[in-house]
């Protein structure tokens, strides 16, 4: 996952201690290296502690936005609690619902996790060949 430092430290910043479970989307202006977020807006729902559950209507919103500005859409990334930085099963079924309903152009997608309260992130990529996806950790590459 390559991110530029400033979006980075802007983004780092940004995400809150408490509660766990929040995140946004992420973008990019070369379809490489990310060079935008967004973060989530509260859920109308409550707060989920033990999953993250994006505002899918603000983010369809947001991205179509970001389609009118030449800004692809590269993932979502989420919070997760202390000493936990691997997706759970229940990340991983998201994402695969996610990677399959993306249009045919779309091949791959970040997913990265943001540890807290250390904030330490760490990078997983979604692969979509057909109808399998795969998910693997990826290389954060901050430019």
């Amino acid at each position: 996952m390559r991110i530029i430092k400033a979006l980075f430290d802007k983004l780092n910043n940004a995400i809150p201690i408490e509660p766990p479970e929040t995140g946004g989307i992420l973008g990019s202006t070369d379809g490489e290296v990310i060079d935008y977020f967004i973060p989530d807006l509260p859920s109308d729902t409550g707060l989920h502690y033990c999953s993250y559950k994006p505002n899918v209507r603000y983010f369809n919103a947001k991205i179509a936005e970001w389609q009118e500005r030449s800004i692809q859409f590269m993932g979502i990334y989420h919070t997760h609690f202390a000493n936990v930085k691997t997706l759970s099963s229940a990340d991983r079924t998201y994402i695969e619902q996610i990677m399959l309903a993306m249009p045919q152009g779309i091949g791959w997608l970040y997913f990265p996790i943001f540890t807290l309260p250390e904030r330490v992130l760490t990078p997983y990529i979604a692969l979509k060949c057909d109808k399998s996806v795969t998910i693997d950790n990826d290389e954060l590459i901050i430019l």
